[in-house]
């Protein structure tokens, strides 16, 4: 038998670490219905929820009590998990969802900022790329005269080359 300050921390690191869980679950849910995902993608984000879920569970797990998998803890992480989803789920949902709208707001100055610095370097190579794709025409059409031309001009091939 643990003595109970050792008993109490591992309840209370196990809390934690489930409601350290609810707010991961709280974020993949958030971020299938901001970006609307269905099918496959919200699959996908629900396998990454329970990776991230089993580390982190891991994770507190050591922390508490070596890896001991006890019924206190799973009760004290399922506990975590409903009080971040009854009382915190509103707050971490605005949070979540305030984070979302600040990446997007970045990504969309990172695009604008992509696409304003990279149009006038495409202009440039567009406007220089005419000039030379018409040279190369020129001079590919006037090499193929010429060697049309050496085989016209001797069609057995017994004048010597230089």
């Amino acid at each position: 038998m643990y003595p109970p300050d050792l008993q109490a921390y591992s309840v209370a690191v196990m809390v934690l670490g489930g409601v350290m869980l609810g707010i991961l679950l709280e974020f993949s849910n958030t971020a299938i219905s901001v970006f609307r995902l269905k099918g496959l993608w919200a699959s996908l984000v629900y396998l990454v929820f329970w990776a991230a879920a089993t580390v982190v569970m891991f994770g507190f797990l050591m922390l508490a009590n070596w890896g001991q998998t006890r019924l206190h803890s799973v009760l004290s992480a399922l506990f975590g998990i409903w009080l971040c989803q009854t009382l915190a789920r509103p707050i971490v949902s605005l949070l979540c969802r305030a984070c979302f709208s600040v990446l997007g707001w970045i990504f969309r100055i990172v695009a604008y900022l992509f696409v304003f610095v990279s149009f006038p370097i495409v202009l440039i190579l567009k406007l220089f790329a005419f000039p030379v794709t018409w040279i190369q025409d020129v001079v590919n059409s006037i090499l193929e005269r010429l060697a049309h031309s050496e085989t016209t001009a001797d069609p057995e091939g017994k004048l010597p080359r230089a």
